[in-house]
């Protein structure tokens, strides 16, 4: 039996991939730990793996919470995940991970914590990186979209590197005051022995100069159990008429201004299409439910997504490649987060998306962009190739438990 860590702090689209793998391992009779906030501790022992903090966590959805104030101060976006989210939250992190790396067989980390590779080097133990996202590699040859906060976009190079480097700062200090090595903070998150990439070459392939040692994986999937009693109205609904166009803006949606998801409704309405929103509650966004539009809190994207005529998401690569795998269109809203912005421009890529910024969201341009998305049959079919693209890949779960275990045995990716 290989004791198996992962190490990850964020949404549940920076948890999901990993709940896939560590079941995986549990199946064929190892022991995975997933270190990550306390709000998902009900998540990961739900998926049959050990919980462990690895930093102190905030109240989830509290005003003090980053991920609700990167929704609220989207020009300071950067500055709140990268320094108040992670980066001074490291030492903490460090403290909680080392222990947990010295009781296991090999450390996976994710990019959105540096715990994992600290606490590694400091023993002298080799570690696997991992990102689920095509935006975290660094390339020349096909660089990946980002978007800055407004008023550093007109801003010249200098500033923005500037800008960058108070950012990383912590990260520096840390390792100096720790006695490591310096590393260049753009590829920190990048493991010399070898990085997973948790997604499909179908939806980002190599362009030839990503980081190596380098795994494409495929995407993993974890499908959350449901009981039967949770089914029955989503079953209601989704039977009493057509597919609805599913709405979900990931674990922001409460975040996101009431009036977003009222133009959206509306704009579907005047459409003639029933919609599902997932992620907030009637009352809340002041809509009345009925045969052509049902909330829910939160739903299983592999069972809804299928049922759908379109989905309307943030750009999340969780929610996104979802959708495109169940032969579904998709509108993307990505928020000011540069990662949205790229999974959105790979969606549109393949033919199967609208991406509208919420930034620049507003009704008119909504229903403009739904009406080309649901009377466009191209959008659709577009989803389908992807979707046999995926099918026939198969699922990644299963090749990053091998490449793990092969890890775990030889210290190199094999």
């Amino acid at each position: 039996m290989r004791r198996i860590l992962f190490v990850t702090v964020g949404t549940l689209g920076d948890l999901d991939p990993y709940l896939a793998i560590a079941g995986e391992l549990v199946r064929r009779g190892h022991h995975a730990t997933i270190a990550t906030l306390d709000r998902h501790r009900a998540t990961v022992e739900a998926a049959g793996a050990e919980f462990a903090a690895c930093q102190d966590d905030w109240p989830a959805g509290s005003p003090e919470d980053p991920m609700v104030r990167m929704l609220a101060y989207p020009d300071d976006a950067p500055r709140i995940i990268m320094r108040d989210f992670v980066l001074d939250r490291l030492p903490d992190a460090i403290a909680k991970v080392r222990p947990l790396v010295r009781r296991h067989d090999a450390v996976v980390q994710h990019a959105t914590t540096f715990a994992g590779r600290i606490s590694a080097e400091l023993d002298g133990r080799p570690w696997l990186g991992s990102t689920v996202t095509p935006a975290l590699f660094p390339s020349r040859a096909r660089p990946p979209l980002y978007v800055w906060p407004r008023p550093l976009r007109q801003a010249p190079p200098q500033r923005k590197l500037a800008y960058f480097q108070n950012l990383v700062a912590p990260m520096h200090a840390a390792r100096a005051r720790l006695g490591l090595p310096a590393i260049a903070a753009g590829t920190a998150h990048l493991s010399p022995f070898g990085t997973l990439a948790l997604f499909s070459r179908h939806f980002a392939a190599d362009p030839g100069d990503w980081h190596r040692p380098l795994l494409l994986t495929g995407f993993c999937r974890y499908v959350a159990p449901v009981a039967p009693a949770d089914w029955s109205d989503v079953e209601a609904f989704l039977a009493a008429g057509p597919p609805p166009v599913v709405v979900t803006l990931g674990t922001h949606s409460p975040a996101v201004g009431v009036a977003v998801f009222q133009a959206l409704a509306a704009s579907l309405g005047r459409i003639g299409a029933r919609v599902l929103i997932i992620g907030n509650d009637a009352t809340s966004l002041g809509l009345r439910e009925g045969p052509g539009l049902a909330c829910f809190p939160s739903l299983p994207f592999a069972r809804v997504f299928p049922r759908s005529a379109a989905v309307v998401c943030h750009g999340g690569i969780g929610s996104t490649v979802r959708a495109l795998e169940a032969g579904v269109p998709v509108l993307v809203m990505p928020f000011t987060l540069h990662d949205h912005f790229d999974t959105a421009g790979h969606a549109r890529r393949l033919g199967a998306a609208e991406v509208l910024p919420l930034e620049r969201f507003d009704e008119q341009a909504a229903e403009a962009a739904l009406r080309r998305l649901l009377g466009d049959p191209g959008y659709r079919q577009a989803a389908g190739r992807f979707a046999a693209a995926l099918a026939a890949e198969g699922d990644g779960a299963g090749r990053s438990a091998d490449a793990i275990l092969g890890f775990a045995d030889s210290g190199r990716l094999d």
